[in-house]
């Protein structure tokens, strides 16, 4: 035995067993039920998909200040997916594309 005390081995062998730990079926009855995450959770977005891009924060900042800022201009919420779609249907009208994003 070295200074450090028991080897792992030893110590594992006289560690006491788990007490009341549930066998892996019942842990599954009893385990909440997970939040929805589909669309169903939110009418507004069923048929819709999501469609992302990394970019860099100041991107994402500024548009959200653009969202704030158009907001206050026109007295009503504009949101960052509004102004996304509004960017969309730009280059898709750029390209000869119908506009469809809404």
């Amino acid at each position: 035995m070295s200074k450090q005390g028991k080897s792992l081995t030893d110590a594992l062998a006289d560690a006491p067993a788990p007490v009341n730990v549930p066998a892996p079926t019942e842990m599954a009855r009893t385990a909440p039920a997970p939040k929805p995450t589909s669309s169903a959770a939110r009418p507004d977005r069923v048929g819709k998909t999501n469609v992302t891009g990394y970019f860099d924060k100041p991107v994402k900042w500024e548009l959200q200040e653009l969202a704030t800022e158009r907001s206050r201009m026109l007295g009503r919420k504009v949101t960052v997916q509004k102004l996304l779609a509004e960017a969309l249907n730009d280059l898709f009208k750029k390209y000869g594309r119908p506009e469809i994003a809404r």
